[in-house]
């Protein structure tokens, strides 16, 4: 388990609700329609964000990724392969993105919210894994007080808990 600070606890813990929510909302909405999928699909995302979380597997796909680098001497020259990674990621990241929305046009707004908020979590999370230096200065550094990393990480959240929440709550999911 991973050395969490008290704000990886609040984190791991949003990631958990977050679970917890969507499950919550899949079983809201009309049985075996695309919205249920989605919503049990982003709560399975949202699952496997959270253990990764708490367990740092980002840290150890880092650290394998060194290692391997290492073992077949070509770690000094990384960087274009960890940017051409990280390139290669946000496109991946965009088009998934859009196939889902495109997916989910019968869905309701809330649920296409929640698919955006999943992509931006899932493009964060991968793009840490790669670890480039340059990526976590920008991540450390601050916007009104706060690290940008956790703007980043709980806006994510945030996209994907409140939509879940108001399908939870009623009809207030929209077509």
């Amino acid at each position: 388990m991973a050395n969490l600070t008290f704000t990886g606890w609040i984190i791991v813990a949003l990631y958990a609700v977050t679970t917890a929510t969507c499950a919550l909302a899949a079983s809201t909405v009309k049985a075996n329609t695309r919205e249920k999928q989605l919503w049990l699909a982003i709560a399975t995302v949202f699952l496997l964000l959270g253990a990764g979380r708490l367990f740092d597997l980002q840290t150890v796909i880092a650290a394998s990724g060194r290692m391997f680098a290492f073992e077949h001497g070509w770690y000094w020259e990384r960087r274009p392969l960890q940017q051409g990674v990280i390139v290669v990621l946000a496109i991946m990241g965009m088009l998934a993105a859009i196939a889902l929305i495109v997916w989910a046009r019968g869905g309701s707004w809330l649920v296409r919210i929640a698919l955006a908020g999943t992509a931006i979590a899932v493009g964060f999370a991968l793009i840490r894994a790669v670890s480039l230096h340059q990526v976590d200065m920008i991540g450390s550094s601050r916007l009104l007080g706060l690290p940008i990393n956790w703007i980043l990480e709980l806006g994510a959240i945030a996209l994907v808990l409140l939509p879940a929440f108001g399908t939870v709550r009623g009809p207030l999911a929209l077509k």
